[in-house]
């Protein structure tokens, strides 16, 4: 995706032809294609990068479509939470987990 495409989707989000979440969805959809990876490492790689970015639960909320897509295992983020704990720190991980309760509580 280039600077053009982005520029014209935040200019539909701007004047009301397109959702936030319609537009975040198709560019997750362009760029787990452009990756090159299966949909398993897009998640969990995704997920490390909310982690270490000190996502809010609403980011971890629309991501979640992708993380049910892709079968990832609740093991498999709390794996995520470990190999990233000494990295980013545990504040940060506690955080994390927090929020992704808050968002499947939320789903429940």
């Amino acid at each position: 995706m280039d600077s053009t495409e982005i520029i014209e989707r935040l200019d539909a989000l701007r004047v009301g032809e397109a959702t936030v979440a319609g537009v975040v969805l198709q560019m997750n959809a362009e760029n787990r294609a452009s990756s090159g990876f299966d949909h398993l490492t897009y998640a969990l790689v995704r997920f490390a990068g909310m982690v270490a970015a000190g996502a809010p639960a609403a980011s971890y909320a629309l991501a979640m479509d992708v993380l049910e897509e892709s079968g990832v295992t609740s093991e498999q983020l709390a794996g995520v939470l470990i190999t990233l704990a000494p990295v980013v720190g545990a504040a940060r991980v506690v955080e994390a987990a927090q929020n992704l309760a808050v968002v499947l509580a939320a789903g429940d």
